[in-house]
């Protein structure tokens, strides 16, 4: 979703585990007449994740853009902007896909 502003915005998407460490990230320009969805496509073919681990997705850009979230969502997962939750004794998550062998 596009606010007014800006025609355009680079945005950068980092996989992080549960220490934070940086275990991924990707940068491309969004434009706003194009903003319904945008794919971050990872380097040499992704991502090697394991099952039951906690990653975090951290999404860094200007104030052009923003990202749909949902009440409830992800069973494991919660939102948070700057650190803290999205909507007030509720949990959230963001919405987004995975794409991989399983």
């Amino acid at each position: 979703m596009a606010n007014p502003g800006e025609i355009s915005d680079e945005i950068t998407l980092m996989v992080l585990d549960a220490q934070d460490n940086l275990l991924a990230e990707v940068s491309k320009p969004v434009s706003a007449s194009d903003c319904s969805h945008a794919s971050f496509v990872l380097a040499n073919g992704g991502l090697n994740v394991s099952p039951g681990e906690v990653y975090s997705i951290r999404l860094i850009g200007g104030t052009l853009l923003g990202w749909q979230y949902v009440e409830g969502g992800y069973p494991k997962g919660s939102a948070t902007f700057n650190g803290k939750p999205l909507l007030p004794n509720r949990r959230s998550t963001f919405l987004f896909r995975t794409y991989g062998q399983n």
